[in-house]
Order: structure tokens, then C-alpha cells, then sequence
């Protein structure tokens, strides 16, 4: 019964000590999360990569059209 008992106190210390890890991990989440949303704007940079990417797709698209038709005189 002795043994049991102190099997008992060592999981209740792990599972305290998974307890704390658990929420310090979640704050350091929370705080990240948190501060993304507030100074990083997000939403607007994505926005601005989107137009730059799509910009850029469609000049090469045209450029490749204006080459294309360029060429097809030649050959």
C-alpha cells in the first residue's frame, strides 16, 4: 500500500509538471498571436504580396505573348 501511495504522488507531479508546460507554452502562443494581429497588419501585407505576385504573372504573361508574336513573323 506504501509503494502505491507513493506511485500515486510521482504521476501527480508529471502531470503537474505537463500542467505548466502546457500553459506556458499556450501564453508564449497567445502572446505571438496577439501581437501579429495587432502591429503586423496581417491582412494588408498579404494583400500587397497577392498584387505583387499577380503583377508580376501578368507582365511575364505579356512579355511572353509580345515575344511570342514577335518570333512567329521570323519562323
Amino acid at each position: 500500500m506504501i509503494m502505491f501511495i507513493g506511485l500515486m504522488k510521482k504521476e501527480n507531479g508529471i502531470t503537474m509538471i505537463s500542467l505548466v508546460i502546457t500553459v506556458v507554452i499556450m501564453s508564449i502562443l497567445a502572446a505571438i498571436l496577439i501581437k501579429a494581429t495587432l502591429d503586423g497588419n496581417i491582412l494588408e501585407q498579404k494583400d500587397k504580396i497577392e498584387n505583387d505576385f499577380y503583377g508580376t504573372m501578368e507582365y511575364t504573361e505579356n512579355r511572353i505573348k509580345s515575344e511570342r508574336e514577335k518570333w512567329e513573323g521570323v519562323i
